[in-house]
């Protein structure tokens, strides 16, 4: 009786899948092809679903293999210690990258007074891709953030006017499914 070892296991427990696992990632091709076609038809998608259902797995690995690199700029934000400043700190540090690769030895400009749409205008111009952020483990606003930082965020989001089609950003939160009743508080707001 000769054991052999197993060929590397495609199953990955509460870890993500990212592009690079693609060849192990199988059976969702369906809804990242859904989620790619309604991510093109909307600027604002709310994912959501049980925690360890694959939310992440499926934007990593399922909607990066079904976009190309020339058709988005996905900026994937996670809170940190605070959503708003996770948030435009992100996009400007892609502004910058962004910037210095098209103009080399240009020094990058940081105002800091810059606003979140600004910067996102700015990053479209120099990239000339549109912006889709990516707020994975949103829940975490409501878990371990502040009312203040809640309601901060949420004003962000309505001064970002996401809607306006001078804006060439969508924005896709994820969160687990028992924290959507947290978003009621702020539907009127945007």
């Amino acid at each position: 009786f000769c054991m052999m070892s197993p060929p590397v296991s495609p199953f990955k427990l509460l870890q993500p899948y990212y592009k690079e696992d693609a060849r192990m990632y199988f059976g969702r091709s369906q809804e990242a092809r859904r989620l790619a076609e309604t991510l093109l038809r909307s600027k604002f998608i709310l994912l959501y679903g049980a925690s360890g259902t694959g939310k992440t797995s499926l934007i990593r690995c399922g909607l990066e293999g079904v976009f190309s690199p020339r058709d988005w700029l996905p900026i994937f934000v996670r809170r940190g210690t605070n959503f708003p400043e996770s948030l435009k700190t992100t996009v400007l540090e892609h502004y910058n990258r962004r910037l210095t690769l098209r103009y080399p030895g240009q020094t990058p400009d940081r105002p800091a007074d810059i606003s979140l749409r600004v910067a996102i205008q700015r990053l479209f111009q120099v990239s000339c891709l549109p912006v889709y952020l990516i707020l994975d483990q949103f829940e975490e606003i409501f878990t371990v953030g502040s009312a203040e930082e809640q309601k901060a965020f949420f004003q962000c989001l309505k001064d970002l006017r996401l809607f306006e089609e001078d804006l060439f950003c969508k924005m896709l939160i994820v969160t687990r499914e028992e924290y959507i009743a947290h978003f009621y508080d702020y539907e009127k707001e945007i």
